[in-house]
């Protein structure tokens, strides 16, 4: 379980997510927005954000709510634990986006900052785009 610190934590369920900063709950929706999360880390002055997961007792409550808990320390309970290899690759089984892709690799400590993961999905539209065009000459 992570502590808070001067940093945001962004917990999600399937297809909602709720961002902690200092304990409270400062945004949520469906999913979010780049510009939202930049916005945000500029006004705050964070850098760090991390991922977790929802267990289904919490995803129960929050769709019976129908919003996320109003502080971190409310999710805490809730916060999926050892989170094993084989619950991600479960997890990202038709996970075709890059938010899920980009959770994935952030949750795994392989990226560290946002420009990591820009960075990637320049990496990731060029070789798709380099495909296509091989594809269209053969």
């Amino acid at each position: 379980m992570k502590a808070m610190e001067n940093k945001f934590i962004i917990v999600s369920l399937d297809d909602w997510e709720g961002m902690y900063y200092i304990n409270e709950l400062i945004s949520e929706g469906h999913e979010i927005r780049r510009d939202e999360l930049v916005r945000l880390m500029k006004q705050h002055k964070v850098w760090d954000v991390e991922y977790e997961y929802l267990n289904q007792e919490g995803e129960n409550i929050v769709q019976s709510y129908g919003s996320m808990f109003n502080t971190y320390e409310e999710v805490k309970p809730y916060i999926e634990q050892n989170v094993r290899e084989i619950d991600i690759s479960h997890r990202m089984e038709g996970a075709t986006t890059f938010k899920k892709f980009k959770e994935y690799l952030w949750k795994k400590e392989y990226l560290k900052s946002v420009v990591e993961i820009y960075l990637l999905l320049y990496i990731s539209i060029t070789l798709s785009f380099a495909a296509l065009i091989v594809a269209i000459i053969k």
